[in-house]
């Protein structure tokens, strides 16, 4: 897989549509929660090139999947991490990602 990242960006253009289905189930869609949800982000140079490395050697062209290129469904996921951060007596919720990669972000570009 050839991987180009124009002007640096991302470009959010689909989900998984995986509420209510099974792990087998879930599929790609171009139907986006709102209009806001396509979106296009900065992609800083340290994630590039460690996305750029996934792809070396990650066969398919997804990110998160299992060994047979599977995508892992949202709720196995968030249970696994929900599972280590109690563990480890860490408070956390997805929706925190969001302002952590922005705040991130804000301190690399200044």
């Amino acid at each position: 897989m050839t991987l180009i990242f124009t002007n640096n960006e991302i470009y959010i253009a689909k989900q998984l549509d995986c509420v209510g289905k099974r792990t087998n189930e879930i599929k790609v869609t171009s139907v986006m929660k709102t209009n806001a949800s396509n979106a296009t982000i900065p992609l800083a140079e340290p994630l590039k090139e460690i996305l750029m490395d996934w792809f070396k050697v990650n066969p398919y062209n997804h990110v998160i999947c299992d060994v047979e290129g599977n995508y892992i469904h949202v709720e196995t996921l968030k249970l696994a991490i929900n599972k280590t951060c109690k563990k480890m007596g860490i408070y956390f919720h997805f929706h925190m990602l969001r302002h952590t990669f922005i705040s991130n972000l804000a301190n690399i570009m200044e």
